[in-house]
């Protein structure tokens, strides 16, 4: 591949860097200088005035010698620009459409040569999809909802129309219900992650093993340090990638709630008009929850996938972007600024390269969601039109200043953005799993 040219006003060497980068070095010609010193005259006459001499028709001797530093400054902005523009008539590398794509700087600027750098972004190469197809994708297996499911279901209805009785003389038992306070110890900062939060205590009512086993027998007011772990019927995977932690608990109240009576009565004034029909439509929601939720779980599984087997090199102008938007939304709240502020000089390096790591896959992922989109043809939903038009709707408001009016346009746009963004995902990730791999789950009925 040829990477030096030239023509009448430049020499162009060209080099390509990591990160969808293309560097140019641009030695300029002595005719082109001049046409840039020329320009640069021109342009200052036009903004000068001096006794004697009408707006731009000031002599370029009177400008050479009144205007030097302009001029020099003005020559070299001139001379960015031309020079650019020569060597891309020398290459036709396709430059990403997005804001600071090109960079330049000065390499050399004096008598003897001068010499300038550019940096263009460029939009990565097509990726090689084929290992899609072999992609293994996997989620637990999709299972009738049971009766004992419904009844749990019902059960936390009515609760929600309780009264509760406080327990006091005594520790924490199966049934109970406690109010408490959790720490995680693991992260720097110590976050909160229970907040006076109401848990079921029964084998039944938490879903985690290790934090039943920890709140039975915890009196009011006592603080425990228990060490999270895996359930024992979680897959092999999740169990070896689960990253254990210390939590302190505190129990702040114990309680027992009084539910009122399920019957006819009661169903009626939730609109409905029998138990049974409650019950019918708790399994429907349930059956719809947990589709849903079977769906997401392949999905994640085959992002994993796809970033495992598909390799694509991304610009590192969008990943240096992605990682200081993620950075401000973390320091922007209180506790994510307060666990940084916490860490080490190593560990604030570690975290920004964690966050960094995740800034370049969701890159990554984009772009070869993109090339998928492509390959397969996959259009949007028949109701993103109206959605996206929803959005501008909810951001205009008659009467606003122009200001106004373009941040509230600019704020639809970006919520625009987004929301094709991930229903496009959505669409593409949907379509690989029930065109190409086939397995799109089927609702499941008892």
């Amino acid at each position: 591949m040829k990477t030096s040219f030239s023509n009448d006003d430049v020499q162009l060497h060209i080099n390509k860097l990591p990160g969808c980068t293309v560097e140019y070095t641009v030695t300029c010609s002595p005719s082109l200088i001049e046409r840039a010193e020329r320009q640069a005259i021109k342009k200052i006459s036009k903004e000068v005035s001096l006794p004697g001499f009408r707006k731009g028709k000031v002599p370029e001797e009177v400008i050479r010698r009144n205007y030097s530093k302009a001029l020099e400054g003005e020559t070299k902005e001139e001379l960015t620009q031309l020079a650019f523009q020569a060597a891309r008539a020398l290459d036709s590398t396709p430059i990403m459409q997005t804001e600071g794509s090109v960079g330049a700087k000065v390499l050399h600027y004096g008598p003897e040569k001068i010499e300038f750098q550019y940096f263009i972004t460029t939009n990565p190469e097509t990726p090689d999809l084929a290992s899609i197809e072999t992609a293994h994708v996997q989620a637990k297996p999709l299972k009738p909802i049971t009766e004992k499911e419904v009844q749990k279901e019902v059960n936390n209805l009515l609760r929600l129309f309780a009264t509760w009785n406080d327990v006091t003389d005594r520790a924490v038992q199966e049934g109970d219900f406690v109010r408490i306070n959790g720490y995680d110890l693991s992260t720097a900062g110590e976050p909160k992650i229970f907040n006076e939060s109401r848990l079921d205590v029964s084998k039944d009512g938490l879903s985690t093993t290790w934090l039943y086993e920890a709140l039975l027998g915890m009196e009011i007011g006592q603080t425990k340090t228990a060490e999270t772990f895996p359930n024992a019927d979680e897959n092999e995977e999740f169990k070896k990638n689960f990253s254990k932690k210390e939590v302190r608990l505190e129990v702040t109240r114990i309680e027992q709630p009084n539910v009122p009576e399920l019957n006819d009565e009661f169903v009626q004034k939730l609109g409905l008009k029998t138990v049974q029909e409650l019950e019918t439509e708790m399994k429907k929601r349930l059956e719809n929850e947990a589709m849903s939720n079977h769906l997401q779980a392949l999905k994640d599984s085959l992002i994993d996938e796809i970033l495992k087997k598909v390799e694509i090199e991304v610009p590192t102008l969008l990943v240096d972007r992605e990682l200081a938007s993620r950075m401000r939304r973390y320091l922007s709240s209180t506790q994510g600024k307060k666990e940084f502020e916490a860490l080490s000089k190593e560990e604030q390096e570690k975290k920004k390269e964690d966050i960094r790591l995740k800034s370049e896959e969701a890159i990554r992922l984009y772009f070869i969601i993109q090339a998928i989109i492509r390959k397969y043809q996959i259009a949007p939903p028949a109701n993103v039109q109206q959605n996206m038009t929803e959005i501008a709707q909810k951001h205009f408001q008659e009467g606003s200043t122009k200001r106004a009016s373009q941040q509230r346009m600019q704020q639809a746009q970006n919520e625009q953005n987004q929301y094709l963004a991930e229903t496009m995902m959505d669409a593409a990730l949907t379509y690989v799993l029930d065109k190409v791999l086939h397995q799109l789950p089927q609702a499941v009925h008892a």
